[in-house]
């Protein structure tokens, strides 16, 4: 057979056998993608992303793959085998910044599987984050903001480049409630905004949070953004502002009155500056400005004016916390002539009384007659009583010390100055006295009995250090024994007593108010047990105390601390000789544990109290004065003491510099000033248990008499000008001619311009009790100012012209080779510029968002969409 038939006979064959089989399916090409396009960006706030891909030829399913390695060497997403062009992919599972790679699949009904297609890439946005956030120029929590200041700055960065296009700012009253300020801004791309919200109220926190939008249009979470809060300042206030000591007084004497001011400041500000204004109309200060005077004083004196008598002035005060000034505070007084108020007494100058009633006695002279007196227990509100050197008053109720204002007026209605007596009311008796031991009942043996009681409290007058005891057979106390003791227990000594005694116990305060102990009684027996439990101290200022147990026929013991439970508490063999029982009181309080006794024969005596009082915690003193300005050396102090538990037993003083002794506390003293000027007076108190108060602290003006400053000035000066010099007093205002000259580093300075011929200085000081001294000095100078120059001066001009330039041009090169030899001589130091440091911005920690670990795969939840209103995320 030829090689041509047998060609056609395989050909012929291959047709036959392709006819039987049938034809063989080719798989479905790669599909061809559509959208998005490659390499864009998407919305970080975005939720649905499309993928959307041509038909491919007998296809019937697709499957996307999505990695963020372009080689696919493993999916983080697979849609899985699904039946639409299109995947709706939600981005907001992927990482920000990272490229994912995306590329879809074919296969067909007989599950042939076609090649990849080409892989396009997108990425999501990385949003911007925001950090460094200032509130008012400080850093959150940043408190007492002046509103004048109040702006939000912050520090924009945003890892794919983008800048800042706008931000959204929430300001509210708490973390859950914005309801202050809502702004949203798409055309700001500066760090900074002030605050334009609703008004906010002064002393309460705000919060606020911050967001930022980048120029690709992606707002933030508020997690990438900044959170704080902030507080606006509280303005400081004026508070009871007094002229002389007086509210709008009526009967001012001199004319240069001191006003005294409150301070008060919600946030705890002290003063840093204030202000005075006097005015003969409100809101006026053409008599008196202070200026703005940097100083924490709560006072301050007008230097002396022509105040007109009769006449009303107008007060206005400012104060200023270091951030921000007060309201105007404002007040009035008028000018007066008072008679004088020489002396007042209340009770003789006694220091305590238990009754309201108390005598008034008083001295005043006057030109007029004396026809008002007048009364007042605030210095507010006066009482008018017709004038006598005599008067019963009513002292207001509640114990505690009694400040007396006393003046008087004349037939014209002009007052005195305000005199004042304090005394001390005190109705109230010792309390917590009660007894210890023996208690009520109890069996003791043949031996010295220890009768103990508390000691008492007055918080008023204090307690009279002496105690007076009573005994008796009988419990009328008909006819008792009675022992003064000075502390608080006796040792009754044994006498072979037999029965019951009876015993009770009263102490009287400096008032002469009386409390007195319940009855008592305890009987002998001479088969008990003799014990004595003691404790080194009944009040301690430590929870780790030591009871000290011993006596004779003694077997067992048992203690609890309270009654009830002593009778059901365990005994205990005693060992003999001092037994230590060592306890630890876990709080501060008042403490009575029990024992109870019994003989190796079954003879129980007892109970056996031992009283201890745990006081951990110091007390607390304040000190004040019945005059911070006089010239009077004698002042009253009034020292107000609170303690808890123990009581304040103990106090002393510090006048000057060295501490005095400890001794009994009295919360009225007398005192004497040392010296002239300001003294510091110091005070610090004591409880029983030992705790030692902080130091409270006072400074008193005393006055001595006109501050007489050294002044010395020549007779004679021949210069137009001459600088005096002046020793500054401590306290003292010294003015020149009527103007106030403020002291420079412990001088007062003053350039004194004179004419030739006589000139005359008015030299004044004052102190701030009122009293002040006066002298006018003369200066002839002999070369005073030129009034003109003579006529034939003219011709002497040129000449002196000539002459002046000559030596001026021989001067300035002399200078200039003496300044250049100096610089030449002169080390090189580096520049240094001069720079205030202080605490720079605190970066705030950003807030980065979780971000779960992506799996190699995750298979996403079909989304299907059609084709109809596809959308596109393009760049």
């Amino acid at each position: 057979m030829s090689l041509e038939r047998r060609l056609l006979l395989a050909a012929f064959l291959l047709i036959a056998l392709a006819f039987v089989a049938g034809p063989t399916p080719a798989a479905p090409p790669p599909p061809r993608l559509s959208s998005p396009d490659n390499d864009i960006r998407i919305l970080f706030k975005e939720n649905t992303l499309l993928l959307d891909w041509e038909p491919a030829e007998n296809a019937t399913e697709y499957c996307v793959h999505i990695s963020d390695d372009p080689s696919f060497p493993y999916d983080n997403f697979t849609s899985g085998w699904i039946a639409s062009d299109n995947y709706a992919l939600d981005p907001r599972s992927l990482i920000p910044g990272v490229r994912y790679y995306w590329r879809v699949q074919a296969r067909d009904n007989e599950n042939a599987e076609g090649e990849n297609s080409e892989s396009r890439c997108f990425r999501r946005n990385s949003p911007p984050r925001l950090s460094n956030l200032l509130i008012g120029g400080k850093p959150s929590p940043a408190d007492k903001l002046p509103i004048s200041a109040l702006a939000l700055s912050w520090a924009f960065s945003d890892v794919d480049g983008d800048t800042q296009k706008g931000v959204v700012i929430q300001v509210g009253s708490s973390e859950n409630a914005y309801d202050k300020w809502n702004f949203r801004s798409e055309n700001l791309n500066e760090s900074t905004c002030s605050y334009l919200g609703a008004p906010l109220e002064r002393g309460y926190w705000f919060y606020v949070r911050i967001t930022a939008i980048d120029s690709f249009g992606d707002q933030a979470p508020w997690e990438y953004g900044v959170w704080g809060r902030f507080r606006l300042n509280q303005l400081p206030q004026v508070e009871n502002l007094r002229v002389n000591g007086e509210v709008n007084p009526t009967n001012l004497t001199d004319n240069s009155p001191t006003f005294t001011w409150g301070y008060s400041d919600g946030d705890g500000d002290l003063q840093s500056h204030y202000r005075v204004k006097v005015g003969t109309r409100p809101g006026e200060n053409d008599v008196w400005d202070s200026g703005e005077v940097q100083s924490e004083n709560k006072w301050a004196r007008c230097p002396p004016r022509p105040l007109q008598w009769g006449s009303t002035y107008y007060v206005r005060i400012g104060v200023k916390d270091g951030l921000e000034w007060s309201t105007w505070a404002e007040g009035r007084f008028r000018m007066n002539s008072p008679p004088v108020l020489q002396k007042v007494e209340v009770n003789g100058g006694a220091k305590y009384t238990s009754s309201r009633i108390v005598t008034l006695a008083v001295s005043a002279t006057d030109d007029n007659v004396i026809q008002t007196l007048l009364t007042s227990f605030d210095g507010a509100s006066w009482t008018e009583w017709p004038y006598s050197s005599t008067l019963d008053l009513t002292l207001p109720g509640g114990d505690g010390a009694k400040q007396l204002y006393v003046m008087v007026a004349d037939d014209k209605g002009w007052k005195s100055g305000i005199l004042s007596a304090s005394i001390v009311l005190d109705q109230a008796p010792p309390y917590n006295l009660r007894g210890v031991q023996p208690p009520n009942g109890a069996v003791v043996g043949p031996d010295v009995v220890r009768i103990s009681w508390t000691v008492p409290s007055d918080d008023t007058s204090g307690v009279v250090s002496l105690y007076t005891l009573e005994l008796s057979k009988d419990q009328s106390f008909s006819s008792p024994t009675r022992l003064v003791c000075e502390k608080n227990y006796y040792d009754l000594p044994y006498e072979n007593q037999t029965g019951t005694w009876y015993w009770r116990v009263r102490v009287t305060d400096k008032a002469g108010n009386e409390n007195c102990t319940p009855i008592y009684s305890f009987t002998y027996n001479s088969n008990a047990p003799l014990a004595s439990v003691r404790a080194d101290m009944e009040v301690v200022n430590s929870p780790d105390v030591v009871l000290r147990l011993s006596g004779s026929n003694l077997g067992y013991y048992r203690y609890a601390f309270s009654e009830p439970d002593l009778y059901r508490a365990t005994w205990i063999a005693y060992g003999g000789g001092v037994e230590n029982i060592r306890l630890r009181l876990l709080t501060e309080g008042d403490y009575r544990i029990y024992f109870e006794v019994k003989s190796p024969a079954g003879v129980v005596a007892g109970p056996i109290v031992v009283p201890l009082l745990v006081d951990l915690t110091p007390p607390r003193v304040s000190l004040t004065a019945d005059n911070l300005f006089s010239a009077s050396k004698t002042r009253i102090l009034f020292i107000r003491a609170e303690d808890s538990w123990s009581g304040v037993s103990e106090m002393r003083l510090k006048l000057g510099e060295n501490w005095g002794e400890w001794e009994n506390f009295e919360n009225t003293r007398r005192i004497e000033l040392e010296k002239g000027g300001l003294n510091s007076v110091e005070v610090q108190v004591r409880d029983r248990a030992g705790n030692e108060s902080v130091v409270a602290r006072l400074e008193l003006y005393y006055s001595t008499g006109p501050p007489r400053p050294d002044v010395q000035i020549p007779s004679t000066v021949n210069q137009p000008t001459y600088t005096l010099t002046i020793h500054a007093l401590p306290g003292i205002s010294l003015f020149v001619n009527g103007e106030r000259i403020e002291p420079v580093g412990g001088f007062w300075v003053v350039n004194l311009r004179l004419r030739e011929g006589r000139n005359e200085f008015t030299i004044r000081t004052e102190d701030p009790a009122g009293q002040s001294w006066e002298n006018t000095f003369e200066i002839v100078c002999s070369k005073g100012e030129e009034r003109g120059f003579p006529l034939w001066s003219l011709a002497l001009l040129p000449l002196a012209g000539v002459a002046g330039a000559y030596l001026l041009a021989r001067w300035s090169s002399a200078k200039r080779r003496e300044m250049e030899m100096r610089l030449a001589a002169r080390p090189t130091l580096p520049f240094e510029p001069e720079v205030q440091r202080g605490p720079g911005p605190v970066a705030q920690p950003e807030k980065k968002p979780e971000v779960q670990p992506v799996p190699k795969k995750l298979r996403v939840e079909k989304a299907l969409s059609p084709k109809k209103g596809r959308r596109e995320s393009k760049e």
